[in-house]
């Protein structure tokens, strides 16, 4: 008969353990889910905020001299954007070179043939 209540405790005692796992499982799914939606709302949130300051520097560097002028300074100070300013700077001037050679040649041809 002991047998018998020893059992029934530890059916008891295996049911109850049982929904407090399921009980765990299903809280850890709630915050889960909770972490992953506030993650999402504030990353979103962050990328607007980003836009919308990038917007107003660009603004304020834009209607500002003095701004305008640090800003620029700043930037030129890393080297290698100076190079590669440089570099672009070389490539515009030598297209609108090439231009200018190419339409005084046209110029010239025309002139020929009066």
């Amino acid at each position: 008969m002991q047998n018998g209540i020893n059992t029934d405790v530890i059916a008891l005692a295996n049911s109850y353990m049982s929904y407090a796992n399921l009980i765990i499982v299903v809280a850890a799914l709630i915050i889960a889910a909770i972490t992953i939606s506030l993650t999402i709302y504030y990353n979103r949130d962050k990328k607007r905020l980003i836009e919308e300051t990038t917007h107003n520097i660009l603004d304020k560097i834009a209607n500002n001299e003095q701004m305008r002028n640090d800003f620029i300074n700043k930037i030129l100070e890393n080297n290698n954007f100076k190079q590669e300013f440089e570099r672009m700077v070389d490539i515009h001037i030598s297209d609108k070179m090439d231009r200018l050679v190419d339409e005084k040649q046209e110029q010239s041809n025309i002139g020929g043939l009066k």
